[in-house]
Order: C-alpha cells, then sequence, then structure tokens
C-alpha cells in the first residue's frame, strides 16, 4: 500500500536521486519546481541529512570506547594478579644459610637413646619461608594488614611469629599475633629443610606425606590480597 504522505514520498524521492549520484542543488530545484517552498525543502534537507552523518560518527565512537574499557579491564586484571594475588616480578632477597652443627643434623638421622633434638633459631625460619617465596607476601591494598605465619614446631611446642615487610622475612620467637596461616612440623623436619638443596621440593614431598601441615586461617579472599598464592604454589609444585 503506497502511503500519500508527502514527506515521506519526497524524503524517498531524495534518497534515490542521491544514490544515483544527483547533487542536493539539483534534486532541491526539482522538488521546487514541484512546488515546494525553500522553507519547506531546507526542513526536508535538514532531517535527511544530518540524521545519517550523526549515525555514522557514533558507531566508531562506540566501537572504540568498546576498546578501551576491554584494554582497561585487562590491564587492572593483569595487575591485580600479577602484583597482588601472585607477585611475578619480586627479586628473591639474598638470605645466606644459618649456620648449623653437624653433629646436631647427623643425630636426626640416627636414632640415639640421648634424643637430642635440634633447637632452630628465628633465622632459619625466615630462611626456610623465604625459599618458599615468603619473601613476595605483602599488605593487603583494602585495609594495609601486613601478612603474618606462626609456624609451630610440635615436638617442642615452640611456636615462630613470621612476618613479611618490604619483601624482608623477619621472624621472633613468639606466638603470632594476628596469624593468616600456620604451619605445623617437628624440628627435624625443619632442619632438614635447612639443609636441603631445594627447599621446595623437599616442602612439596613433606605436604603430601603430612610432614608438615598448613593450617589456613583467614578467608580466602584475604589470602589472595596478601599473595599467599606464591607459598601455596611453592609447597604444591
Amino acid at each position: 500500500m503506497e502511503t500519500s504522505d508527502p514527506w515521506i514520498v519526497a524524503k524517498e524521492y531524495v534518497r534515490q536521486c542521491q544514490a544515483k549520484g544527483y547533487s542536493d542543488e539539483s534534486i532541491k530545484a526539482s522538488l521546487k519546481n514541484s512546488g515546494w517552498q525553500d522553507q519547506q525543502l531546507e526542513t526536508l534537507f535538514k532531517k535527511e541529512g544530518p540524521t545519517k552523518k550523526k549515525r555514522s560518527h557514533i558507531i566508531p565512537i562506540v566501537l572504540f570506547t568498546t576498546f578501551i574499557l576491554i584494554v582497561l579491564t585487562g590491564a587492572v586484571a593483569g595487575y591485580f594478579y600479577f602484583f597482588v594475588v601472585s607477585p611475578t616480578f619480586v627479586k628473591e632477597p639474598d638470605i645466606q644459610k644459618p649456620n648449623m652443627e653437624y653433629e646436631i643434623i647427623e643425630n636426626l638421622t640416627v636414632t640415639t637413646e640421648k634424643k637430642q633434638t635440634f633447637n632452630p633459631y628465628p633465622e632459619h625460619i625466615s630462611y626456610v619461608l623465604n625459599k618458599l617465596d615468603g619473601y613476595k607476601l605483602h599488605e593487603s591494598p583494602l585495609d594495609k594488614a601486613m601478612p603474618e605465619i606462626e609456624v609451630f614446631l610440635s615436638d617442642t611446642s615452640s611456636r615462630y611469629s613470621a612476618k613479611v615487610v618490604d619483601n624482608d622475612v623477619t621472624t621472633e620467637k613468639r606466638p603470632a599475633d594476628d596469624p593468616d596461616l600456620r604451619i605445623t612440623m617437628t624440628s627435624k623436619a625443619l632442619a632438614k629443610l635447612v639443609d636441603a638443596p631445594d627447599v621446595k621440593s623437599l616442602a612439596s614431598d613433606y605436604a603430601n606425606n603430612k610432614t608438615i601441615y598448613l593450617e589456613v586461617l583467614k578467608d580466602d579472599q584475604i589470602l589472595a590480597l596478601k599473595g599467599y598464592k606464591a607459598i601455596y604454589d611453592a609447597i604444591q609444585e
């Protein structure tokens, strides 16, 4: 059914003429000969021209905005993962292995009536945690809470508090204030970890056979924000 609305008919006429390459001036002259007034022609072409032009500008703007949002989202996600959840670009501090008496290590591998036990220093625990990527722990970006690990030696009932500040693992012989994680092991296991050529490999074996036990004390979200994935990956690899 054909429409009788002169504006619709005129707009279709203009569209067809423009598609054939006629200039706007020649189209206006033709319509003027048909009785259209100058003011009507200005209104007609004002409706016809700018609409298409505006539409052609909107699409690139939308695509560009979408692209920028995708890039920014990827950048934020990448930063959050590689610098917060699992810090990658952090250099391991060069911590020298603490001195250990060879006689003590030898007695740990041989059953004796004296049942001598290794009496560790805080430096031994700092050394092991550093080798397990503990230096990658950091404060939470939300509340600035510092990471803290409690190491419990079950055979001597000794507790140690290990904190990480500026990638430096510092340990004190005392119960932890507000630990995120508790690692339980024996003095013998700790001594062997200190003396192991590959601390991560031995720690992974110990975790699998329950020689050492990791007890999570905080929510997973809190641990993730402090970078504990680094220690988990080091022990589980």
